[in-house]
């Protein structure tokens, strides 16, 4: 969880509010066990390229550009049977989350889009280039 992400539950305790433009939720409600805890609709996430939704019992998988692979995690927890050829309203149901929770960004390419393309894009938006210093632990 991200700091934006983290920041719901200290203003919740400080009982202040919290900017309208965080998406975060506070947890107080499952720590302290008082009221109901909120929850998301689904939770993405990105890594390398790579995308990925929990949306209730399901969960998508996109590798950099690829297809989304699906899989129920009740059924199926291990993640062994794609089942998206079965579920095509899933897919596009979870592929719009993807696109609607995607924020590109000038540090990372964006999934599916190549190195040379991010070079023009970040060039294209006058960000100078970075030295490569990160390291894929």
């Amino acid at each position: 969880m991200g700091f934006l992400g983290f920041s719901p539950y200290p203003a919740d305790l400080a009982q202040v509010s919290t900017p309208s433009d965080i998406d975060g939720l506070s947890i107080l409600p499952t720590l302290t066990g008082n009221g109901k805890q909120k929850q998301h609709e689904y939770l993405y996430w990105e890594h390398h390229q790579n995308q990925a939704v929990r949306w209730g019992d399901y969960y998508g998988h996109k590798a950099s550009g690829a297809e989304l692979e699906l899989y129920n995690l009740i059924a199926d927890p291990q993640q062994e049977n794609d089942i998206s050829a079965d579920n095509l309203d899933k897919v596009e149901a979870i592929n719009k989350m993807m696109s609607d929770s995607h924020r590109p960004s000038d540090v990372w390419p964006s999934p599916g889009e190549s190195k040379d393309a991010f070079l023009q894009r970040m060039k294209a938006a006058n960000i100078p280039a970075r030295p490569n210093n990160v390291g894929h632990y």
